[in-house]
């Protein structure tokens, strides 16, 4: 499992930013409720904010933003503001947590 997650580490390093997006989005989906959620609908935002409070409002329309920009539009992402914003948003997620939950989503659930 080790060899495996460190396999998936280096390779999330090569992400393009498209890849980065969908594995922000994926960090979402270890609440039943935000599953299936569309993060490019703003009505969507109060319901983010209300799963996961310790989520700024302002840090989920800023991933709304750059949602928005990595698939909808020309212009590039940097990958700095989206490992940032990945880095926030993984600890917001995996706060709320209990201890056993987080280090099955570190080392199970990250392998899928």
């Amino acid at each position: 499992m080790l060899i495996h997650y460190f396999y998936k580490k280096r390779k999330k390093e090569a992400f393009s930013t498209k890849e980065y997006m969908d594995h922000i989005l994926h960090l979402f989906s270890i609440y039943p409720s935000l599953k299936d959620i569309d993060l490019l609908d703003e009505k969507n935002i109060d319901v983010i904010h209300h799963t996961v409070p310790a989520l700024p409002l302002d840090t989920i329309c800023l991933l709304q933003q750059k949602a928005q920009l990595v698939y909808y539009s020309p212009y590039i992402v940097e990958r700095k503001d989206l490992k940032r914003l990945e880095k926030c948003c993984q600890d917001a997620i995996l706060s709320k947590l209990p201890f056993w939950k987080r280090i099955f989503y570190h080392y199970i659930y990250c392998l899928y």
